[in-house]
Order: C-alpha cells, then sequence, then structure tokens
C-alpha cells in the first residue's frame, strides 16, 4: 500500500517499488517501510524481486516514481523513517543495467512532502505538484520542475496562472502532450 508503480515507454515491463502492510494498526504498517523494487513482466507473465545495492533508496511510502525515456526511473520524496524525504535527494534506477545511483539536486528546491504527484516530459524533465507536509495540516498546490538533463539536477519552483486549483494531495497526474492533468485527492 501507498508504494509507486510505472510502466516501461514498451509497456511490457512495470516496476513497484516502496510501500507499507496494508494492516489495520496504522501504526504498525507507517513503521514498517518496504525498499523493495520488484519487476513484472507482462509479456512473460513473470514477477522477480530486483537486487539491492548500496545506493538503494530506504524504505519509504507516498513517494514518486516516474520513468523517463533514458530507461530510468526517478524517485522523489515522500515519508521514511519517520521523516519527509528532503527533495534534493533524488534516487535514480537505471532499468537498462539494474542499478540504482542517488543524485543531489540543486536549484528552488520544493518544500520536503509526501502524497504528491510527478509525471515525467520528452524532454528529460520531472514535474511534481500538490502533496501534504508530515502531519497532513499544510497542503501544497505549487508545481516545480526537476531537470535531469544536466550534469547535476536542477529543480526549478514554477508560477502558475488561470484557474488554479486548490491545494491537494493523493491525486493522480497525466502527461497528455505537454499538459500536465490532475485530478481528485484529498483538499
Amino acid at each position: 500500500m501507498s508504494h509507486t508503480a510505472v510502466t516501461k515507454l514498451d509497456k511490457s515491463i512495470n516496476y513497484f517499488f516502496g510501500g507499507i502492510p496494508n494492516v489495520s494498526n496504522s501504526l504498525i504498517s507507517s513503521q514498517v517501510q518496504f525498499q523493495d523494487l520488484f519487476k513484472l513482466d507482462t509479456k512473460n507473465n513473470l514477477w522477480s524481486l530486483q537486487a539491492t545495492d548500496p545506493n538503494t533508496p530506504s524504505g519509504r511510502f507516498h513517494h514518486t516514481a516516474t520513468i523517463l525515456s533514458d530507461g530510468k526511473m526517478y524517485v522523489i520524496g515522500g515519508y521514511s523513517k519517520d521523516e519527509l524525504v528532503d527533495m534534493s535527494q533524488i534516487y535514480v534506477y537505471d532499468t537498462i543495467n539494474a542499478k540504482w545511483d542517488v543524485q543531489t539536486a540543486g536549484g528552488k528546491l520544493p518544500t520536503a512532502r509526501r502524497a504528491h504527484v510527478a509525471v515525467g516530459t520528452h524532454d528529460g524533465k520531472v514535474i511534481i505538484h500538490g502533496g501534504v507536509n508530515i502531519n497532513y495540516n499544510v497542503l501544497y498546490g505549487d508545481v516545480a520542475v526537476l531537470d535531469t538533463t544536466q550534469s547535476q539536477f536542477v529543480w526549478s519552483l514554477k508560477e502558475t496562472k488561470g484557474a488554479v486549483p486548490p491545494a491537494r494531495y493523493s491525486h493522480t497526474a497525466t502527461m497528455v502532450g505537454t499538459n500536465m492533468l490532475i485530478a481528485f485527492g484529498m483538499y
């Protein structure tokens, strides 16, 4: 529960990362945070647990994971070890070589958060929106862009105009052309 699921561009390989147990005792479920990465090959109906390495992220939930056209999965934010994950720490899983890496992003960092959404662009960027603080009492409605094409990843905060939706968390986002569509969520 509260894990991420992403699909490679060829749509036959899916990755599932992190999460917490689906138990009724919320104290137990928030203390156990998975750092497992599972791969599902839908052509061969085969599940496999990917090996961990020294750069594997700590167990977490309410994070985002986004696969870009470079075949890499970018894991951002979330909740781990009783705190929010620093938004400068970007975990990158190379789906071709099956290895984790960690990058430190610079620029104008978004506030640490959980339960936000993320989408990837065709030009190597990850766009995030929304989320909530650790105590669920501050909601975010901002938009930030992570540029992964630079030697050091760079965050930028974007000013939005028009009919700006209310701040929210646990919502959905989909990239349609050059537009990020958001829907639902808690606000």
